[in-house]
């Protein structure tokens, strides 16, 4: 049997329950009516409650849109991330504004891949203007006599004084702030660095080769300069060198095994690599200072003694034997006796290493 439960019924149970006090705790409050009407009709909202939540939403939507749109503009202006409101400078309170965002940072430009002079040229990666470019070499000068030793190179600094380099430099040039690690920085010091310190060893070791010596035989001869020096070199460039040296000391090129072995007197290796003049290498023939035919001879004769010393065309310098290469030295310097004032016998290295490079590239 169904009951009918119409609306008159529903507003004479509403004018009871507003009569008792405390309410009725019995499950029903009539006979076979339970009391789920309550949750159907006092649930039920008006107009001016849905009004109210969907302005609440509604706000809460402006202040989202709102709050990305700042996160956008601080990306856009990184000299605002630094700025911290007043009122929230509190302790224990991270702020979002104070540190980079990461889109920041990868917006950074990278240190090239390799060395610097040898894969890549630091100005051509920069592209900088001529008077930017300058200042950061001038900066770099004032830095490295400020906090690095000139008497070494650049792998041999302290890496704590380098640090501090980078770091005050970075200081003085903005720009610096979008390259990783303040890269340019660093290879411009390396590259100042490098040239001092070669710089300064080749003037000691002209000092040196100035310096009054006794001869190999212990008795000195009564000897012209110029004529003691004039196989050095044919453009006469060592005989300016030994110029200011005194006649009664005699100055022929020693023996095998003397002085000259020990370096005090022998050309040293220009700092880079040969053949890459454009990154902070050298030109072999430039460097040389010979004459073309005398240039020529020098690779026609290493060329030579690779084929007669079965050396492997298809690999490098530094995958080959080191006892092959020596022959192949001891064999020029047999035939080309002025490669022994310079040290290492570096001139025939350096053919050696252009020469197996071409012919390697080649194979492969």
């Amino acid at each position: 049997m169904v009951n009918a439960y119409t609306q008159k019924d529903i507003k004479e149970e509403r004018e009871v329950e507003e009569m008792l006090e405390p309410p009725c705790n019995l499950p029903f409050d009539g006979p076979c009516r339970p009391t789920m009407h309550r949750t159907i009709v006092d649930y039920v909202m008006d107009e001016e409650q849905v009004h109210e939540m969907l302005c609440e939403k509604t706000n809460l939507l402006s202040d989202e849109i709102t709050s990305v749109g700042d996160m956008e503009t601080s990306e856009s202006n990184p000299a605002e991330n630094n700025r911290i409101p007043l009122d929230t400078h509190r302790l224990g309170q991270n702020h979002a504004s104070s540190s980079p965002s990461k889109r920041s940072r990868r917006r950074k430009i990278p240190r090239p891949n390799g060395g610097f002079g040898i894969n890549y040229g630091l100005k051509e990666m920069l592209n900088w203007p001529q008077p930017r470019y300058v200042k950061l070499l001038t900066v770099a000068r004032n830095l490295s006599n400020k906090f690095l030793d000139g008497t070494r190179p650049f792998n041999q600094q302290n890496a704590t004084r380098v640090q501090y380099a980078v770091r005050e430099g970075a200081q003085i040039l903005p720009e610096l702030a979008g390259y990783e690690y303040h890269w340019p920085m660093a290879d411009a010091l390396a590259v100042y660095v490098n040239n001092a310190w070669y710089h300064r060893r080749v003037v000691n070791r002209q000092q040196v080769d100035c310096s009054p010596l006794a001869s190999s035989s212990g008795s000195s001869t009564l000897r012209n300069s110029s004529t003691d020096t004039s196989d050095l070199h044919a453009d006469g460039s060592q005989t300016a060198r030994f110029s200011s040296v005194s006649p009664h000391v005699s100055i022929s090129p020693p023996s095998s095994g003397n002085l000259s072995r020990r370096g005090r007197r022998l050309v040293p290796q220009p700092i880079g690599t040969p053949g890459l003049p454009g990154r902070a290498g050298y030109n072999l023939k430039t460097t040389l200072k010979w004459g073309n035919e005398e240039y020529d001879e020098l690779w026609d004769l290493v060329r030579s003694l690779v084929k007669e010393h079965h050396l492997d065309e298809s690999k490098p310098i530094s995958l080959q034997a080191p006892r092959r290469i020596e022959a192949v030295i001891k064999g020029c310097l047999e035939e080309m006796p002025r490669l022994k004032w310079y040290e290492n016998c570096w001139p025939v290295r350096d053919v050696i290493a252009r020469l197996l490079k071409k012919t390697s590239y080649k194979s492969d």
